[in-house]
């Protein structure tokens, strides 16, 4: 089972940063999760949010501002917007990178990002948008994805077989044992999000996740080791 720093290491250090990007690489995390956004001007910009008030210090809708224009915010503790390149480059040869599609007609772009840090076997790219899976596929057939979900589905491999992904990501809450079972027999890994008390950590681990989100990474690394 690998850990999946979500947002980084959000409980832990500035959500979709590189300082929390590089501390859940510190804890030991195999894998990163962020999430991407259109800038005005072309670029792909990392923070969860469409608009900049929860997390930055600026205002107004992401898509209205430039990359540079971004990054000249504070996005908590003196820390700046990512670009995707950043993020891709922070990552490279040391964990694998799921990045989130948060807008639409972003595929291309993230493909093209992607493509240009050779980091096509190192990535996952995933949504609820599941048809937004199945544009990267046609862009990408090697890159990997993930159709993320709320709920418990009748069929979870079904679902994923239909959006052409990889991986299944469910949140914890709704994760059972037959749900791994019935994706591991159709060959589809599956990811949760979030747990954040180490001392349940091993309970996932023995039952099957792949990946494991957390938004305190540190602790849930610590007490897998």
């Amino acid at each position: 089972m690998k850990v999946m720093g979500h947002r980084g290491a959000r409980h832990e250090a500035p959500e979709n940063t590189l300082p929390s990007i590089q501390r859940a690489l510190d804890a030991g995390c195999e894998a990163i999760e962020i999430d991407v956004q259109p800038t005005r001007d072309g670029q792909l910009a990392v923070i969860h949010d469409e608009t900049l008030e929860r997390t930055t210090s600026g205002e107004g809708p992401v898509a209205a501002r430039s990359l540079a224009e971004l990054q000249a915010l504070d996005a908590g503790g003196g820390a700046r917007v990512p670009s995707l390149a950043e993020a891709l480059a922070l990552c490279r040869g040391r964990a694998e990178l799921f990045v989130e599609l948060k807008a639409p007609g972003c595929e291309a772009r993230v493909v093209e990002a992607i493509r240009a840090a050779d980091q096509v076997g190192e990535c996952i790219v995933k949504s609820f948008v599941h048809p937004w899976l199945l544009s990267i596929k046609g862009l990408e057939p090697r890159l990997r994805t993930a159709c993320l979900i709320y709920g418990r589905p009748v069929d979870p491999a079904g679902v994923a077989r239909a959006a052409a992904a990889e991986v299944f990501s469910v949140g914890i809450a709704m994760l059972d044992a037959a749900l791994i079972q019935e994706c591991h027999a159709a060959g589809i890994q599956v990811c949760t999000w979030n747990l954040n008390d180490p001392e349940q950590a091993a309970h996932y681990r023995d039952l099957g996740v792949d990946y494991l989100g957390s938004d305190a990474p540190t602790a849930v690394c610590a007490a897998l080791s």
